[in-house]
């Protein structure tokens, strides 16, 4: 297979664009297998968009002519001279991040290929996510849907809300892809429990339950709490370092004890280092791996099923195996990445 070119427009919500998941959760592991020869480019977008259109606040016409403008000359740039990319990816989370449907059309236009979009999170109870999904997802080739399959579900049968949503058909279920030379199993390492993800909402509530019992719980992963953030090198080696992985499937900024109907990359992050992932329940996660993985419906639920994993290392171990076997190939950077050529 030659050399596949792609051009990324990143989000860059807090701070560099490196930390942000459309770097570390799909950029990287892309780059780090070798089974697809990839040339890859990155662009930021987002700073435009807040500088221009913050979006649901104040989205006027003037400053989405100038954020277009300013757009369009830095991929210009970019793909100055005889290098010309077979795809472009929009990684967005928020509704913020929309760049419309006159933006991305002018995106296709100059860089004469197909377009897809990366969707890492949803809401279904905000009107201006919904709307603003609705009609950029109509200008892509490809919608990838990141964190639910079962929203894909509704979205392609036109279900419910999504009853007049166009462009249904292009919309896909894909895993984070996971890097295997980040994320494996590490034979040497020193065991322990992890509550996966930034400490706000309900994965505080998590957190402060299992200490309370006694437990000794670790921390790792998201951007929310600076004073808790791992970069991603020292959030891999924290995965590997420990045998239960506690990751309640919620959203930064919903406050909520509700799950959102989410499985994220630290699902199969948890998967690809052996670790024994425990997550809320949740359509996609019944979806996916019926009864196969471990799921709790509330704080008293998880409790227990921590208390039987911890005094029991051989179910741990034996159930991780059967987990990592069945699950971790959802994952792969060269699948993932074939799958998506495959569609352009």
């Amino acid at each position: 297979m030659k050399e596949f070119k792609i051009l990324f427009l990143q989000h860059a919500q807090r701070g560099s664009y490196l930390e942000e998941p459309g770097h570390t959760e799909i950029v990287l592991p892309f780059k780090s297998q070798s089974a697809v020869s990839v040339d890859i480019r990155e662009v930021v977008y987002q700073d435009l968009c807040k500088k221009y259109n913050n979006r649901g606040v104040n989205n006027s016409h003037i400053n989405e002519i100038n954020l277009e403008k300013e757009l369009l000359n830095r991929i210009k740039q970019s793909i100055s001279g005889p290098w010309e990319p077979n795809l472009v990816i929009v990684n967005r989370t928020f509704h913020s991040e929309s760049l419309g449907p006159s933006i991305l059309t002018s995106i296709k236009e100059i860089t004469r290929c197909k377009l897809a979009q990366f969707y890492f999170d949803h809401d279904e109870g905000n009107e201006f996510f919904l709307n603003d999904e609705k009609m950029d997802s109509i200008i892509s080739d490809i919608n990838v849907q990141l964190d639910s399959i079962a929203r894909v579900h509704k979205i392609r049968n036109k279900s419910g809300i999504y009853a007049d949503w166009g462009n249904n058909t292009s919309w896909i279920w894909s895993a984070c892809p996971v890097q295997r030379n980040k994320f494996y199993f590490d034979k040497k390492r020193k065991g322990g429990i992890g509550v996966i993800g930034s400490l706000d909402g309900m994965r505080s509530k998590c957190f402060n339950a299992l200490s309370m019992c006694g437990l000794k719980i670790v921390n790792g992963g998201g951007i929310m709490n600076k004073s808790k953030y791992l970069d991603e090198v020292q959030y891999a080696a924290l995965m590997r370092s420990i045998d239960l992985s506690i990751i309640p499937l919620t959203m930064n900024h919903l406050h909520t004890d509700k799950p959102v109907d989410q499985i994220k990359g630290r699902v199969f992050q948890s998967i690809a280092t052996r670790s024994t992932p425990i997550i809320q329940e949740t359509p996609s996660a019944k979806m996916l791996f019926g009864n196969e993985l471990i799921t709790y419906k509330n704080m008293k639920e998880l409790i227990n099923i921590v208390e039987i994993f911890k005094e029991n290392k051989k179910l741990s171990n034996d159930y991780s195996s059967f987990v990592y076997e069945k699950y971790n190939h959802y994952s792969s950077p060269s699948l993932i990445l074939k799958n998506l050529i495959s569609l352009t």
